[in-house]
């Protein structure tokens, strides 16, 4: 059972440079596809803050979502590395070694797990992608001191989980307009007292119209549905998206490092009970997909144990308005009967 106030114990974030995620060991090697470096061009007028909504949440990967994780191309010997580079050796569950995206982008979430097991895949983003277009249970993001351009080197980000949204006029329940008029409540566990988000970057950056923005102290995002929930609390988190010319907002990205005790503490809310033919299969597939550590850099660095697997997950940017803070229940959905 998740209470969301003990979960954001161990949340709190502080403001500090967005580091490049790079193994301690990391050495020359081929890399993947990464975020765009911080932009070297002066800061220009600030605009005033852009709210976005990050709605139809995707669990399953097309192969061409996220980013290059742990800086290593995990492909075959084939490959220009001539070798396998890898922070963790998972199989498959046919033995074989498990081969990063296009790009090396890594997901072994979606890879191994959710694209196996329909309940961690297919049928808990379809629950969770209809919740949050009724307004419940999407992302929130605040983007303020963004001067509007391509290249933007400092802007603050905020982020926070949606209670629900209520279109212009209307009450808790109505259908949304999604035209940039509902205003959305966010979850008062994740506000502080001056306002500003419990979870925020304040040296994220716009280069080339990517927005940029590192969680450095591992933050819990809870996504809810109306009888099933996923919890993340992830190492290393970044959130990413790509404003568009004359306003909007596409490819919103966010990933990180899931370890393996909270991928199976979740199995319960996200749908997959005790006594289900499955729920062994899946328990053994996590524990055997984990491609990355929960920290690549300081700690145990190198020698820490892989406890962790690589997660992606795409949402659609919404416009929206902040609402007001609102005090939700603290009890997230499990559609799974409680142990005898």
């Amino acid at each position: 059972m998740h209470v969301l106030r003990l979960a954001l114990a161990v949340s709190l974030l502080f403001g500090c440079d967005a580091p490049h995620f790079v193994p301690d060991d990391a050495g020359p090697r081929l890399t993947g596809v990464e975020p765009p470096p911080r932009t070297t061009r002066p800061d220009g007028p600030d605009e005033p803050p852009r709210i976005l909504i990050l709605r139809d949440v995707r669990i399953v990967n097309d192969g061409h979502r996220g980013w290059d994780l742990d800086a290593r191309c995990t492909l075959p010997p084939t490959s220009p590395t001539g070798t396998w580079e890898h922070e963790c050796a998972p199989t498959s569950a046919s033995g074989e070694h498990v081969v990063d995206l296009e790009g090396c982008r890594d997901d072994a979430w979606a890879t191994e797990v959710a694209g196996a097991f329909g309940p961690l895949g297919a049928q808990l983003e379809l629950a969770l992608a209809t919740s949050m277009n009724d307004g419940v249970g999407p992302l929130m993001v605040r983007v303020s001191g963004w001067d509007g351009g391509a290249d933007d080197p400092s802007v603050l980000v905020e982020i926070v989980p949606v209670a629900f949204g209520v279109p212009s006029g209307g009450v808790r329940g109505d259908l949304l307009a999604w035209d940039g008029s509902d205003a959305f409540h966010p979850f008062a566990a994740f506000v502080e007292a001056d306002g500003r988000a419990v979870l925020r970057d304040e040296e994220a950056y716009v280069s080339d119209g990517v927005l940029v923005a590192r969680l450095l102290e591992d933050p819990v995002f809870p996504f809810r549905a109306r009888d099933r929930s996923m919890t993340l609390r992830l190492g290393e988190a970044m959130l990413t998206l790509t404003f568009l010319e004359g306003g909007g907002a596409t490819d919103a990205v966010l990933t990180g490092r899931w370890p393996i005790d909270d991928a199976l503490a979740e199995l319960d809310h996200e749908g997959l009970c005790a006594g289900d033919p499955l729920r062994r299969a899946a328990e053994i597939r996590i524990r055997d997909s984990a491609d990355v550590r929960e920290r690549s850099r300081g700690g145990a660095g190198m020698t820490a144990p892989c406890e962790a697997l690589s997660i992606s997950l795409g949402f659609t940017p919404a416009a929206g308005l902040w609402g007001d803070v609102l005090e939700p229940d603290t009890e997230l959905p499990t559609p799974c009967a409680p142990a005898p």
